[in-house]
């Protein structure tokens, strides 16, 4: 390697992918100015809102409490403070792995009791899969690049792969809209998913 000429290039590649699952955190927040109360109106909401998930089909095992908080809220008037109440927060977090059903998910919850929604997020359940397509094309992309800058070389006519090295760790990203409805439900913009992969190749050049 040290004795022959070398090129080295970047290759890219991308493979877009509909999501197949959701992640969603939904919340309840109650006020009351006993604690206690607040606690029991919250927790008889938050079992209204498991219940209408797993009446949707959605398993048990896909319902997780990520945050459970019980703060005192105050009113400042004139400068004072004023004891408002108790409020109480208990958030769950939702894998839904049929995305044509998040719409109705979402509007059966909200019916439940819910009444914050943080985030929801995207994704596909085989990405690893994915990722090795996108290598795939990121070396062709890559070899087409330094067959282009080689081509007008001469003796050198053969591209030796000495060393490759992965730039970037497996990622997805959001590309495009695609927007699901169904009937009397909330439209859910899923989109596409970008699977992007980039590669460091040292070719050795050889006539």
């Amino acid at each position: 390697m040290n004795q022959a000429p070398c090129i080295i290039v970047r290759g890219f590649g991308e493979v877009l992918v509909e999501p197949n699952q959701a992640e969603v955190i939904l919340g309840v927040q109650t006020m009351n100015r006993n604690a206690s109360e607040a606690q029991q109106q919250n927790a008889q909401t938050i079992n209204q809102v498991i219940q209408s998930i797993v009446q949707l089909g959605i398993p048990q095992q896909h319902i997780q409490t990520v945050n459970y908080s019980i703060f005192p809220q105050y009113d400042y008037i004139d400068g004072k403070q004023h004891f408002r109440g108790y409020q109480v927060t208990h958030e769950l977090r939702v894998i839904i792995s049929q995305i044509s059903i998040l719409g109705n998910v979402i509007d059966e919850v909200t019916k439940a009791g819910v009444n914050q929604f943080n985030q929801v997020t995207f994704s596909i359940s085989q990405q690893e899969y994915y990722y090795q397509q996108a290598l795939i094309l990121a070396l062709t992309n890559a070899y087409n690049k330094a067959h282009a800058l080689t081509h007008s070389l001469q003796p050198f006519s053969t591209l030796y792969p000495a060393k490759i090295i992965e730039l970037i760790n497996p990622s997805m990203s959001p590309y495009q809209a695609k927007t699901f409805q169904a009937e009397q439900a909330t439209s859910i913009a899923a989109g596409q998913l970008s699977v992007q992969a980039e590669l460091e190749v040292t070719y050795l050049l050889y006539n």
